[in-house]
């Protein structure tokens, strides 16, 4: 008769030697494993028909190693007698782990005689299913061993943390073969804890292009102290963060620690934002031409208007000139009398010194307006400057029969500003409401200051801008006004702009016109390192 095998797994030399020299008397044929992933190597390789196992022991212990083999249809029937040596408090905890018989590691002669009576048990052909009887034979006579206790407890209680994590985890031994897997890593990988365990982890993640998994492997063993690295690994559709930390025992390596991340979602999130922003980035540039394109086509046209306002407004004084010389010419080649011809003369000279002034006084207030020049910023009274320009203009608003009205914020601190040319620019807003004021009214000025800027309004009952031309108010020689030249206000635009401020109109026709300016407190100079003088 062909004889039984039993697989001795024990990490203890002293039980396994002990057990097989028994067995091998008892006409047993035997071989041995000293951890439990050998234990599961010998079971492919040996198919024994008897296995003895105890529970403490490296890499995969006891129980786990009965779990996968009783999980394994190929495996399930080979009888599986648990040698533990826990003490009779932990009998419960170790009945649970679904062997088939149990023996307590005790004293040599009893475990000889517990094991061959179990083994004549197991022998014995099996009837029809009944009540099975969880029994730990020699259980009586154990002492209690509490860091054998303790030695469950603990790689319990890390396992059970494992497996409750969001994260995949995987253990590896020094060979690179895996030893545990939680529930979250099996997922990952979309396989089963007994198709990987046992498996080198080169099986499951293959050293494939771009991810330098056993240059990372080679790294992390041949490390002295504790190190981490992290790759990025493809996984069919799968994206996966990689992060290896190995572990030393007693300055020993004993294997590694791979914590899995899918990170497919936040790559994807990642990708089109990248996308995203790209396309961004192309429509503003896009904006950006275009946006240039029309600040060319404004300027032309700004530059065509100015042309043709400035020829405008020399073209009439020009023709005077030009007429005036004709007449002189006519005059001199007469035969008219001396005396004549002198009071000619004269009254034509005073023509032409007017029309010389009028294109002088024309040319310098373009060149003011157009050719900036460095300000001198200094701190200054709001209050101050627009009081002395509302005091400028108090004989002309009384010949006008317009009353003045001024509310001063005294509590205005003082600010960086041109004093020359903010006066200027009152100035020209008050002469502005007087303009519109012909048969009197009531002009008002206001000052008043928030945290973050002061406001000046100055306001008028005059007869309104009408809508359609409120938004060309500030453009250079638009005026509605016989002889106006469209100077003032442009001088104001460019004056409160040049200070970092604002300026804006509030108009009915019929009802009056109200400008509010506001000027920060806290400006940059740099924005204001040029204005018009």
């Amino acid at each position: 008769m062909k004889k039984k095998k039993v697989l001795i797994v024990d990490n203890s030399r002293l039980y396994v030697e002990f057990l097989s020299e028994t067995l091998i008397k008892a006409n047993y044929d035997i071989c041995q494993a000293y951890n439990g992933m050998e234990a599961l190597e010998k079971v492919v390789a040996e198919r024994p028909d008897y296995i003895i196992l105890d529970i403490i022991m490296p890499k995969i212990e006891g129980g786990r190693v009965c779990r996968y083999l009783k999980s394994n249809p190929d495996f399930r029937d080979i009888p599986i007698i648990i040698l533990t040596g826990v003490a009779a408090e932990s009998a419960a905890k170790v009945k649970g782990l679904g062997a088939d018989a149990y023996i307590a590691k005790g004293a040599m002669d009893e475990i000889e005689v517990n094991l061959l009576n179990t083994l004549k048990i197991l022998e014995r052909p099996r009837k029809a299913p009944e009540a099975k009887k969880e029994l730990i034979y020699g259980i009586e006579g154990v002492i209690p061993r509490d860091l054998v206790g303790e030695l469950l407890l603990n790689k319990k209680h890390y396992e059970t943390i494992f497996e409750n994590m969001g994260e995949g985890v995987i253990e590896i031994d020094s060979d690179r073969k895996i030893i545990f897997v939680n529930p979250a890593a099996l997922d990952i990988i979309n396989q089963s804890e007994i198709e990987v365990i046992g498996k080198m982890i080169t099986d499951i993640f293959d050293d494939r292009k771009g991810s330098d998994l056993k240059n990372i492997l080679k790294k992390v063993s041949g490390a002295r102290g504790l190190v981490n690295e992290r790759i990025t690994y493809q996984y069919g559709e799968k994206i996966l963060q990689l992060n290896f930390s190995n572990i030393i025992e007693e300055g020993e390596f004993k294997g590694v620690f791979i914590i899995i991340q899918d990170i497919t979602e936040k790559e994807r999130l990642a990708r089109d934002l990248k996308k995203y922003a790209q396309e961004l980035e192309h429509k503003i540039i896009e904006i950006d031409r275009t946006q240039m394109e029309l600040i060319k086509s404004e300027k032309l046209a700004a530059t065509s208007k100015l042309v043709a306002g400035v020829a405008h407004e020399i073209k009439n004084p020009l023709n005077s000139i030009s007429l005036t010389a004709a007449n002189l010419e006519h005059i001199t080649n007469s035969s008219k009398p001396l005396p004549e011809i002198k009071r000619f003369y004269q009254e034509h000279i005073e023509l032409l010194k007017s029309d010389i002034e009028r294109v002088k006084d024309l040319v310098e207030n373009f060149m003011r307006f157009t050719r900036p020049s460095a300000i001198h910023l200094k701190l200054k009274d709001i209050n101050e400057i627009v009081d002395s320009a509302l005091k400028s203009i108090a004989p002309q608003a009384k010949q006008n029969k317009v009353r003045l009205i001024s509310r001063y914020d005294k509590g205005l601190p003082k600010i960086m500003v041109e004093e020359d040319e903010l006066y200027r620019c009152f100035i020209n807003l008050f002469l502005n409401s007087l303009e519109a004021m012909e048969k009197g009214g009531k002009l008002t000025l206001e000052t008043r200051g928030s945290t973050k800027e002061i406001a000046i309004t100055v306001s008028d009952t005059g007869g309104g801008i009408p809508r359609e031309i409120q938004d060309k108010i500030f453009d250079i020689f638009f005026s509605t006004k016989d002889g106006g030249k469209g100077l003032g206000l442009s001088q104001v635009y460019r004056t409160v702009e040049a200070l970092g401020g604002e300026i804006s109109v509030h108009s009915k026709v019929g009802k009056g016109t109200k400008f509010t300016i506001a000027i920060p407190k806290r400006r940059n100079r740099e924005k204001a390192q040029h204005i018009s003088s």
